[in-house]
């Protein structure tokens, strides 16, 4: 791609869960402290456990790519794992763990510089509960579409429990409760019967709006930084 059809423009990398390990292999071999970081807006890794020092942005598994925290920074990287903020993630999780000395990160898309913000989220019917499969949703679904956005549904900031560092996902509650419930509840996330999982099915969804964005401000200010 790079070879044959990149022309010199920036590229974002996008992955979750397994993709972002592998993602986070391919930072670390090819691109870290390379010429290659200077193209690249973001990596975007939630659902894996990137891990830096304690108190510092660089020097875990990345020794020259640092933590973004501002929305005009590029060449860095976004990671997270989600748990719900009443439900904080058990000594048994699975994300959100780092080595002795280290610390996985925790980077908030909707609020890079740690402040608690609202989530721009676009959820849908629960694909690991067969949707992927039928491809539609369920008969019981309340929508005629298969994706709802719902602002201000959630919101949320990174946290720290019991040597977990994670996003804490907050559901407001109120209108529009029973859809809030069908893309959001305990039993749509699946996090009441794998509470070591937490939210890590929709990692990715809670954020999308503010992912898009993101990413869009990076551009502009990559741009900014590279004129002819």
């Amino acid at each position: 791609y790079l070879a044959h059809d990149n022309k010199g423009r920036p590229f974002v990398l996008i992955g979750h869960s397994q993709g972002s390990s592998l993602l986070k292999r391919l930072v670390a071999s090819e691109i870290d402290g390379t010429p290659l970081q200077g193209q690249m807006l973001s990596a975007i890794l939630p659902g894996t456990s990137v891990t830096v020092p304690e108190g510092r942005d660089v020097g875990g598994d990345f020794r020259a790519v640092p933590l973004c925290r501002s929305d005009s920074q590029t060449g860095c990287v976004l990671t997270w794992a989600s748990w719900r903020d009443t439900a904080p993630p058990p000594a048994n999780a699975l994300f959100g763990k780092a080595p002795p000395g280290m610390v996985a990160a925790c980077t908030n898309p909707a609020g890079l510089d740690g402040t608690p913000a609202a989530f721009d989220t676009m959820l849908g019917f629960p694909w690991w509960r067969g949707g992927v499969a039928q491809y539609r949703p369920p008969a019981n679904w309340p929508l005629p579409t298969r994706f709802v956005r719902m602002p201000g549904l959630l919101s949320g900031q990174c946290r720290t429990a019991g040597g977990v560092s994670y996003l804490a996902v907050h559901v407001e509650a109120g209108a529009a409760a029973a859809l809030a419930d069908s893309v959001a509840g305990t039993a749509a996330i699946g996090d009441s019967a794998w509470s070591e999982w937490g939210w890590h099915v929709i990692d990715m969804a809670i954020v999308e709006g503010d992912l898009v964005r993101l990413v869009a401000r990076q551009a502009k200010a990559w741009r900014a930084g590279h004129k002819p």
